[in-house]
């Protein structure tokens, strides 16, 4: 069982990323750089940026076995890895990370130029419901209209993602089209419409790739 993305969602967040152009990147959770390494070259054909924000330590409980594993053989900073990764196979030089949680105040509102809008977020912080809630709030709904948010391991053995996504797409307040995951486990939301306030309304073709997850 991997510990990041596989090299098929590898691709597959290149691919969303691209289609769209991305330019102003956000990666909640990046862990060792390999999917921040990604991101990073699709910043470089864009001439923008990706934002990584990780405390670069363990900070939550691991998801499963290899998570376990590594977090004792690493209790510490794995800042190290993180950079030879993206300077192996990214551009270093595209990314700004900024260490802490997803959470830290400071950070949430901060209002650094770099921090207020983007065109894709990936979010693959801590599995739990109110966390991936959180992300979304804080960081999904800065992305502008015809943008992206990705949300990792939307499947099975992670029910509380699965139902914190769910729940974005209930609540509504974003106009948007919902993919959930085939054959990786990224469900994609697109950004249709800024927010507009609380309308729990989506169109008949949005329903149905919502009503359409694999669980169902």
């Amino acid at each position: 069982m991997p510990i990041s993305t596989s090299k098929a969602e590898k691709r597959l967040i290149a691919a969303e990323a691209r289609a769209i152009r991305a330019r102003r990147l956000l990666e909640v959770g990046c862990f060792k750089g390999k999917t921040t390494a990604v991101l990073s070259r699709v910043a470089h054909e864009n001439d923008g940026y990706v934002v990584a924000i990780d405390p670069m330590r363990w900070s939550s409980r691991p998801a499963n076995m290899p998570e376990w594993i590594d977090m004792v053989l690493h209790p510490f900073s794995y800042e190290r890895a993180f950079w030879r990764n993206v300077s192996r196979e990214g551009y270093p030089e595209r990314v700004h990370l900024e260490r802490g949680l997803s959470t830290d105040e400071g950070l949430v509102y901060s209002g650094a130029p770099h921090l207020r809008e983007f065109d894709f977020v990936f979010i693959d912080g801590e599995h739990l419901y109110d966390a991936v809630l959180a992300d979304f709030e804080n960081w999904g709904r800065r992305v502008r209209a015809g943008g992206k948010v990705l949300f990792h391991d939307c499947v099975g053995r992670f029910p509380e993602v699965i139902a914190a996504v769910r729940d974005i797409v209930e609540e509504g307040s974003l106009r948007y089209c919902v993919r959930w995951p085939e054959a990786a486990t990224i469900a994609v939301l697109e950004v249709l419409e800024p927010s507009t306030g609380n309308d729990k309304t989506a169109t008949a073709g949005d329903r149905t790739r919502e009503d359409s997850h694999p669980l169902d």
